[in-house]
């Protein structure tokens, strides 16, 4: 932490967007790589095997489930600290006089 190039202002700004940019972006890529292989599955097969289809497909979900609930307290602290604290404990230019 003291040798990073980071200022304080980046620790509550820039990284945790940064972080929730990549895990967004890891997400949607881990499902589009679930639907890109079920969907060749089923050309692939086709409805000759439907039952070794579905099976297949469903249990090739569990990554993209697992990632989500793993993740999604994560997410959530991120947006909740650096979003709505933002928003209730805004700084103000008071001056007293």
């Amino acid at each position: 932490m003291l040798t990073s190039r980071y200022a304080e202002e980046d620790f509550l700004s820039s990284l945790p967007n940064k972080l929730l940019t990549g895990l967004l972006t890891l997400f949607i890529s881990i499902a589009t790589m679930m639907m890109a292989f079920s969907s060749t599955l089923f050309m692939t097969l086709g409805y000759s095997y439907t039952w070794t289809t579905v099976t297949i497909t469903t249990v090739a979900c569990v990554p993209v489930l697992m990632y989500a609930f793993l993740q999604f307290r994560l997410v959530a602290d991120i947006i909740s600290h650096s979003y709505t604290t933002s928003i209730f404990f805004h700084p103000r230019n008071c001056l007293l006089g």
